[in-house]
């Protein structure tokens, strides 16, 4: 049996590169929020979050990365928890630009950024802020009211596991799915579908 993933990528080469590939991404992502700014909100972190996969897949100190890096500083803002999905499918789209030195072009990374970082919003904040937040404290407050020290904990399993789901699976899909879902996303007006919807 074979550990290698699919030959064509030349940036995840096998199973355990991959699981690497997931961890880190998702205990970086969790800074999203650390380095905010009124003119570009979250995109600080959003590029220091995407250095060191940037650095695997262009080379340290390389004109390409600097590019990637730049590329990466535009404004972004989304829900923090939508937000592995659309790194890692930008690390996709990256690596791809990398395997098709030349044909790849480089100005849809950032559109396909700002293309789903609104609907993701709209969507992520009505999950976490509009529906898990509301569920979980009225569960806790019950038990709260009783004096029991279970209202604390449910408030934060409630609230924190499906986010923390999303943020991982996210990540996943992401990646995986790659820039042929958006192709196929915008020819089917699924985008269109998701925005109207939320």
């Amino acid at each position: 049996m074979t550990n290698e993933l699919n030959t064509t990528d030349s940036f995840l080469i096998d199973k355990n590169t991959e699981k690497k590939f997931y961890r880190k991404l998702f205990w970086r992502q969790n800074w999203l929020m650390f380095c905010t700014s009124y003119t570009k909100q979250q995109a600080v972190t959003y590029s220091w979050v995407l250095e060191p996969f940037l650095k695997k897949i262009y080379g340290t100190d390389t004109p390409e990365f600097y590019s990637a890096m730049l590329r990466h500083q535009t404004f972004f803002n989304t829900t923090p928890m939508m937000a592995p999905f659309i790194m890692s499918l930008n690390l996709s789209m990256e690596r791809e630009n990398k395997d098709n030195k030349g044909k790849f072009d480089v100005s849809s990374i950032t559109a396909i950024k700002s293309a789903l970082m609104g609907p993701f919003a709209g969507l992520g904040d009505s999950v976490q802020q509009g529906a898990l937040r509301i569920i979980a404290t009225g569960i806790a407050i019950g038990f709260c009211k009783k004096g029991m020290w279970l209202g604390p904990l449910l408030f934060l399993l409630i609230f924190n596991i499906p986010n923390m789901l999303i943020r991982w699976y996210g990540a996943k899909f992401g990646y995986r799915l790659g820039q042929g879902f958006v192709t196929k996303a915008m020819e089917n007006g699924i985008f269109k579908t998701i925005t109207k919807a939320v």
